[in-house]
């Protein structure tokens, strides 16, 4: 592969050999930020995929956020337990890193405002933005099945996840939210709990697609009782999701999909979901997709 250029969208890196029959491969994503169209800035992330020319189902997961510390000192996500795994099943999987994270250009604009006075509803779309532009960008790639996009996250990017849900963009078929939420300062402080309550119910009034929701029964950050207040506010209007409590996880629940070991955890319940939504790739096509009226024709 010939040097890339600082400014090139696209691969970044020769692929490399990864899990049982895959390849791993630095990328870059191009985005526009919504307040400056004109400008483009480039995402840092990892796309695994089947070491073949087929087009597969893709996975897009979705980081959270840090307490506190230089943003753009983080390494690479990658999530290798979860990425392998979906990887072995015939997935491609995309980890992105949202703006100021990492190499990533651009500043973190995921702010809620402070503790005082938040928003959650702004927060959760500037999140949702980021991810939008890797949706669109992967869905031209010779080896994506553009009609066959998951979007999932943790934590913060679960937040981003419902604000995703709530947009219905074209190709994604269903989302899976682990521990969804904003506004922790620290462990156990949520500030301002009823208005996040509200935003979570503002981003399913619009949601259409299937999404799976869940939280670990040690979740130190956001309470089984709170991500259950959260879950009953998405779904009040009819957004079509399913809440799983998981078993406790370790000493923090919050890192059960953050943490290779937490892979027995969640494997089963998650598979089920995209099975039941038509989703894995041993029993989903454009036909199935059709049939079941969960294709979008704007895909």
């Amino acid at each position: 592969m010939q040097p890339i250029s600082a400014r090139q969208s696209g691969p970044q890196s020769p692929p490399m050999p990864f899990a049982q029959r895959g390849a791993e491969q630095v990328f870059r994503f191009p985005m526009y930020a919504p307040k400056n169209p004109e400008h483009l800035l480039l995402l840092e992330g990892t796309i695994f995929r089947p070491d073949d020319d087929e087009p597969h189902p893709v996975v897009i997961i979705n980081h959270g956020m840090p307490f506190g510390g230089d943003f753009h000192a983080l390494e690479r996500y990658r999530f290798a337990a979860a990425s392998q795994w979906f990887v072995n099943h015939g997935w491609a999987v995309v980890v992105p890193m949202r703006r100021g994270y990492g190499a990533s250009e651009g500043e973190c604009v995921e702010g809620t405002g402070g503790s005082d006075n938040p928003d959650f509803y702004l927060a959760g779309q500037s999140t949702a933005n980021d991810i939008a532009a890797v949706i669109a960008y992967v869905r031209t790639l010779p080896f994506v099945d553009p009609a066959r996009v998951v979007v999932l996250g943790q934590s913060a990017g679960a937040w981003g996840t419902l604000a995703v849900a709530g947009r219905n963009p074209p190709g994604v078929i269903a989302a899976i939210a682990f521990a969804p939420g904003r506004g922790g300062d620290r462990p156990g402080d949520i500030c301002k709990p009823e208005r996040l309550i509200a935003t979570a119910q503002r981003f399913g009034t619009t949601a259409k697609m299937p999404l799976l929701w869940l939280s670990s029964e040690n979740d130190l950050l956001f309470n089984t009782a709170l991500s259950r207040d959260l879950f009953q506010a998405y779904s009040s209007h009819g957004a079509p999701a399913e809440f799983v409590s998981l078993s406790a996880y370790g000493r923090d629940g919050h890192q059960v999909f953050k943490e290779d070991a937490g892979l027995p955890v969640w494997q089963p319940r998650v598979e089920r979901f995209l099975r039941g939504c038509g989703a894995w790739p041993d029993n989903c096509s454009v036909q199935d997709l059709k049939q079941s009226g969960k294709y979008n024709e704007q895909s």
